[in-house]
């Protein structure tokens, strides 16, 4: 009997450790499994994340030092704003700017004083809009040779000889550049280009004494009054940075 038993006993400890041996084998293989399927999911959200980086639309925004340092370019004056563009089809972009224009009130800090009409205030603004078309199909999205229709509004109103002049002028014009991305997303921009200009001013009373003429106005009429059709030359520079270059 008592072998019986002991049999009983051997029977049931096997069987315990058959079952415990196969519970020890298939946990850590579970286990596995579910770090796997982890990972998996975490590799595809990783995945999902940088897609949709990669997706996402690169845009640039560019300041222009020449603008900066001379203002609305007749007067001494700066100005300060950002222009801004972004991507369409067929290697098209679109590049808006806006600018606000001041007085220059330092001692003649960048040697103005044969370039300008002194003025003893100015204030203004600019708009600008550009339509690009660039050439390269095989570099980053707005980047290398391209060619662009220009838009450029400005307006000023400043006060000389205790009088004020209120000044419109805008330019319609055709631009050749070439604009470089570099991997540190840093952009250089550089473009000429030929067109047309319409100026008008006018001013708080008709009599002036000195009826300044500008070269920029291809001294065909005085900074204070009239009106004149003429052509432009236009010198595009601008430094700037690319958010999100890797689209292409």
């Amino acid at each position: 009997m008592e072998r019986v038993s002991d049999m009983k006993k051997v029977k049931i400890f096997l069987l315990i450790f058959g079952i415990s041996a196969i519970c020890f084998v298939e946990t850590p293989t579970k286990l596995r499994t579910e770090q796997n399927k982890f990972n998996t999911v975490l590799s595809d959200n990783q995945g999902d994340s940088i897609s949709q980086q990669k997706n996402r639309t690169p845009f640039v925004l560019k300041i222009s030092p020449f603008h900066i340092i001379q203002g609305d370019f007749i007067t001494k004056s700066f100005s300060a704003g950002l222009s801004f563009e972004k991507p369409m089809k067929n290697r098209y972009s679109l590049h808006i700017g806006a600018r606000y224009i001041f007085t220059d009130k330092t001692d003649d800090l960048f040697n103005k004083r044969f370039a300008v009409i002194f003025v003893e205030r100015v204030n203004g603004f600019a708009l600008d809009a550009e339509l690009r078309r660039y050439f390269g199909k095989e570099r980053l999205a707005m980047s290398g040779g391209y060619l662009s229709a220009n838009l450029k509004n400005l307006y000023t109103k400043a006060d000389i000889d205790s009088k004020t002049v209120d000044r419109f002028s805008t330019a319609a014009f055709i631009n050749i550049g070439w604009q470089e991305i570099f991997k540190s997303g840093t952009v250089f921009d550089i473009a000429v280009g030929v067109g047309a200009k319409y100026v008008v001013s006018a001013s708080s009373t008709a009599l002036f004494y000195d009826e300044t003429k500008h070269f920029m106005d291809l001294g065909k009429k005085p900074y204070h009054s009239g009106y004149a059709f003429f052509p432009f030359v236009n010198i595009n520079f601008n430094l700037g940075y690319c958010f999100y270059k890797g689209n292409r």
